[in-house]
């Protein structure tokens, strides 16, 4: 069974991508999800930016990629922010705790100010 999945994965300097997903993160669409992110990683970003936006639906599968992306870059000093002004989304982040772990920001320019922040 295929979910709809689109992702925009895009460098925005030699330090920081921007990974922008629309529809909907779960069992089957992770794996993609999951490539981009590690891609990123591997490519030697450690600032990165996972948009939300577009995201109607995310699961326990999504959550899980983004917690070991975080295990990955955390180490090379770099840090992940999403952006979202789904409430759905940042109670979901509040119940498990992730919202301590990961900046929630209401745009893409707040999640790179969010970044600096973490790397100072």
């Amino acid at each position: 069974m295929a979910t709809y999945l689109q992702i925009e994965d895009r460098a925005l300097d030699e330090q920081t991508q921007l990974i922008a997903l629309e529809g909907q993160i779960d069992l089957y669409s992770a794996p993609s999800f999951k490539e981009s992110l590690l891609g990123a990683i591997e490519q030697g970003k450690t600032r990165i930016v996972v948009d939300f936006s577009g995201l109607s639906f995310i699961d326990s599968t999504g959550l899980s990629v983004l917690v070991g992306g975080l295990r990955r870059v955390r180490p090379l000093g770099g840090a992940l922010a999403i952006v979202s002004r789904d409430d759905d989304v940042r109670r979901l982040f509040e119940i498990t705790g992730l919202d301590g772990m990961l900046p929630i920001c209401a745009g893409v320019d707040e999640a790179l100010t969010a970044l600096e922040l973490t790397a100072s």
